[in-house]
């Protein structure tokens, strides 16, 4: 990947982040049960900081992916258009500080609530799939880059079998921490991906190589 494909990682990462804004611009969110999605939900104070945080993402991960060749960049694809999606299609209602809000007892009640469970649920999908596809077909990781993934993949495991035992009804406290952490270690394997992914795997077309001098 070439370095505008990293720029636009090392962007992915910190636009990925704005959830990070949550207790100061909405301190009424509960941290420890709520999903960091509903930040941007409707009705919900400063949502646009948080929908345009996924929008930026979005669009600087469908960038990166055109920056690799090969079929690594379908993951990556598929991260970015469906999080550029779930900016455009955000919750209806906050269920955790909204008391009428419908999502309490439906999942699914309207067209935009079910486009945003079908994006997230295909972001958090894909980016696991990126994150794996790096790891055991990509370039040699450093230590902590590895370390990282390593968390990625622990941290969307938890946040999976959380998510269904909270549908369930079985438990839900400690469902935004672990979905928070999840998207925190996330943020940082982009970080570590634009900081150390070689210069000579998964070049692009278009390579920021200088130009071969030819021989005598």
């Amino acid at each position: 990947m070439d370095r505008y494909g990293r720029i636009a990682l090392a962007i992915a990462a910190i636009a990925y982040s704005t959830w990070l804004l949550g207790p100061w611009l909405v301190p009424q969110m509960p941290l420890v049960s709520s999903y960091a999605s509903e930040l941007a939900a409707d009705g919900v104070p400063y949502a646009d900081v948080f929908r345009w945080g996924d929008r930026i993402t979005g669009v600087v991960l469908l960038f990166a992916a055109t920056r690799a060749s090969g079929w690594f960049r379908i993951p990556i694809a598929i991260w970015g258009g469906a999080t550029l999606l779930d900016s455009f299609s955000p919750m209806t209602c906050s269920p955790s500080i909204a008391s009428a809000c419908v999502l309490k007892n439906e999942t699914f009640p309207t067209i935009q609530d079910t486009l945003h469970v079908v994006a997230s649920s295909t972001a958090t999908v894909a980016s696991l799939g990126a994150v794996l596809a790096v790891w055991y077909f990509g370039p040699r990781m450093t230590t902590p880059w590895r370390l990282v993934a390593w968390a990625v993949v622990i941290a969307t495991g938890v946040l999976i079998v959380s998510s269904i035992l909270t549908e369930l009804g079985v438990a839900h406290q400690g469902l935004g921490y672990f979905q928070r952490s999840q998207l925190a270690t996330l943020s940082l394997w982009t970080l570590f991906a634009a900081l150390w992914w070689p210069r000579d795997f998964l070049t692009s077309p278009v390579s920021d190589a200088p130009p071969a001098t030819p021989s005598r």
